[in-house]
């Protein structure tokens, strides 16, 4: 998994952490806004991840812990 992986990933959580869940569209949005040069395709593959993710609140210290150098 590179970089930029992670920190879309990292993105949605805290999103989600900060707004709750919310319709996907909004999220794919506000990634877009954060992150303008990540392809829509990659955003959409992180966004399908992490919707089927069974427990969010683990997946996103796991992700917040990997991006960390």
């Amino acid at each position: 998994m590179n970089i930029a992986e992670r920190k879309v990933k990292t993105l949605i959580l805290e999103i989600v952490a900060v707004n709750g869940p919310g319709h996907i569209q909004e999220i794919h949005l506000q990634i877009t806004e954060f992150r303008p040069e990540v392809p829509q395709h990659t955003i959409r593959a992180r966004l399908s991840e992490m919707a089927r993710a069974e427990n969010l609140e683990d997946r996103r210290m796991e992700a917040i812990t990997e991006a960390q150098p």
